[in-house]
């Protein structure tokens, strides 16, 4: 399917879907490399096909959500790559969807997800290739900590609960949550390869990269 049939047939589902949220999935009409207005704006440093659809609803911190369509083999191009990463820094979540069922899944994800611990830990878990079965050992392996210290931070941020009642269960104290918080948000301003890192995490989680200032 054609990327523009594939945008109208997802704001047509969208707007049956979510009658209250109609008028906030916005389309982004598609642009040829070889179109005068693409190279217009490739001549003033923009550029083209970024995104296809916008949401405009507010989620998790989020303003809203970029959604691009892009084939499951397909790699995104260095200006998608570029978008991505400001809208992602900028409070936006970026949605990459493979096809239709895709773009469903995603966007009830995003409206409606529901969250809990288990899977905030496995997530960051597998991005930063640490056993989940680990996490809730003694060990006091650097990598295991940090795996520890980032799945207990952005568990509270998702589930609401209090930082006392998530720190017990990563670190039976309340300390060690506040001090794990208070490290990850240091490294995340200082260095900049676990800031990308983070950045994965949290558009994943679909948490906004506010909770990470300062």
């Amino acid at each position: 399917m054609k990327s523009t049939e594939l945008q109208k047939k997802c704001l047509m589902y969208f707007r049956r879907a979510y009658p209250k949220l109609k008028s906030r999935m916005i389309a982004i009409p598609s642009i040829g490399n070889r179109n005068a207005l693409s190279r217009e704006l490739q001549m003033i440093g923009m550029s083209a096909g970024v995104a296809n659809l916008f949401l405009a609803v507010p989620r998790n911190g989020f303003a809203g959500a970029w959604i691009l369509f892009k084939g499951k083999d397909r790699k995104n191009t260095k200006a998608q790559n570029t978008f991505r990463s400001e809208m992602i820094e900028a409070g936006y979540n970026f949605i990459k969807a493979i096809n239709f069922e895709d773009f469903k899944a995603e966007v009830k994800a995003y409206l409606e997800a529901q969250i809990n611990e288990g899977m905030v830990e496995q997530v960051v878990c597998r991005h930063l290739q640490v056993d989940p079965m680990l996490v809730h050992t003694k060990t006091s392996k650097q990598e295991i900590v940090r795996a520890r210290q980032i799945s207990c931070y952005f568990a509270q941020i998702l589930t609401g609960k209090t930082d006392s009642a998530v720190s017990f269960q990563f670190f039976n104290s309340h300390c060690g949550g506040m001090h794990g918080r208070t490290t990850i948000k240091s490294l995340y301003a200082s260095d900049t390869d676990f800031r990308n890192q983070i950045d994965l995490i949290m558009n994943e989680l679909m948490i906004s990269p506010k909770y990470m200032q300062i």
